[in-house]
């Protein structure tokens, strides 16, 4: 196939990075990567409060996220002027997985319990779904 010398020339000029970067990008970096990053960030936080498992998964997703995304902010070069936006949104994952920690150990654990009237397997009697041992025998769950 053959291309034309100005296919060829507009190919060339929009690989060279003086090109595709604008002057002074740093304003659309901060609104098109720093504000989401802490945006997503506090609202993992709020879903930490709510269902904390679900804000680890999120928080594993966000930390590989923004792994990358300082990667390639350092490389090229804006770590350096505006990474102050992903430092702090790390730093809110931080937070909404100690406040998740939090949640999930201060909650009672009592899914072994059941939420249905049980029947004994010794004795056969009807219990109610608050107690732990049988009314009639005294076995235990």
């Amino acid at each position: 196939m053959k291309y034309s010398k100005a296919t060829l020339y507009g190919f060339l000029l929009s690989t060279a990075p003086s090109t595709v970067y604008a002057s002074d990008p740093t304003g659309l970096y901060v609104l098109f990567v720093g504000f989401p990053a802490i945006l997503l960030a506090i609202t993992n936080i709020f879903i930490a409060t709510k269902s904390p498992k679900y804000a680890l998964i999120l928080s594993v997703f966000l930390t590989c996220s923004l792994y990358f995304l300082i990667i390639w902010s350092s490389d090229v070069g804006y770590m350096d002027r505006e990474g102050g936006y992903l430092i702090l949104s790390c730093l809110l994952v931080g937070v909404s997985i100690a406040i998740a920690f939090i949640n999930i150990m201060n909650k009672k654990q009592e899914s072994w319990r059941p939420n249905y009237n049980w029947i004994c397997s010794v004795c056969g009697v009807t219990n109610k779904k608050d107690t732990v041992k049988c009314n009639n025998c005294g076995n235990e769950i």
